[in-house]
């Protein structure tokens, strides 16, 4: 019974820091779309702007088509980063409770034997 406590305790832990991760995932994604509207509206804006020549409208739409790639491949390595960060605690999450669970069992096994650890 304490085992099953033990893992659900885990589970619990993991379910948990699932939730947060998907919470700041969630907000960031919403962040950056409004970014995005903000920056559209600035772009369309200055694509409007009266007395832009051809060539000045072309350069602004390079230089916002470059700012805008340099800024998605930024907040995707963020949004990356903050996933394998939460994965890897849920390995070691996991890992330490099946290590416990190992133990548990040995220690089960040898009392059921009346043997002791060496």
């Amino acid at each position: 019974m304490t085992s099953h406590r033990h893992n659900m305790k885990t589970l619990a832990e993991l379910q948990k820091m699932t939730m947060e991760t998907t919470s700041t995932l969630g907000q960031l994604q919403s962040q950056y779309a409004r970014q995005a509207m903000e920056e559209l509206g600035n772009y369309t804006r200055t694509m409007m702007s009266a007395g832009l020549s051809v060539e000045d409208r072309a350069e602004a739409q390079s230089r916002s088509m470059k700012d805008t790639t340099k800024n998605m491949v930024a907040q995707c390595q963020e949004l990356s980063d903050i996933f394998n960060k939460s994965q890897q605690t849920a390995m070691k999450i996991c890992n330490t409770r099946l290590t416990q669970c190992f133990d548990e069992c040995n220690a089960v096994a040898r009392s059921a034997t009346g043997t002791t650890k060496d």
